[in-house]
């Protein structure tokens, strides 16, 4: 008896030493980053497709694009893609203001959004 555990005890020892080991690797983070603009002052941008959380992702403010092929974009009062509070479908440079009562903004094909001055 004490053989046999002593058998299996090996084997699954073997067993564990000769496994792959796989780590995940997380997802990319979403499409931001800070840039410095000509005055000196760090502002974040978005560079890429997507959707975003207001508050995590970027923060609520003005931001402005030099317009896109057929640009998209959205403020949403969700998570939902059709929970739109505002919305346009245009390649004009655009200015919007991201609310603090937006849960999300959509954009594709708009280029780079930057955050745009306060007056």
């Amino acid at each position: 008896m004490m053989r046999l555990a002593l058998t299996a005890l090996v084997l699954l020892l073997a067993g564990c030493g000769s496994a792959r080991q796989t780590t995940a690797t997380p997802p990319p983070t979403a499409a931001r980053h800070t840039v410095i603009d000509a005055q000196g002052i760090y502002r974040p941008s978005i560079d890429k497709d997507g959707t975003y959380l207001v508050g995590v992702d970027i923060p609520m403010g003005k931001y402005r694009n030099g317009g896109g092929t057929m640009c998209y974009w959205a403020r949403l009062r969700s998570l939902s893609t059709n929970d739109i509070i505002e919305s346009k479908n245009t390649s004009d440079p655009q200015v919007i203001e991201i609310r603090p009562s937006d849960t999300a903004f959509l954009t594709q094909n708009c280029g780079s959004w930057q955050t745009a001055p306060t007056a």
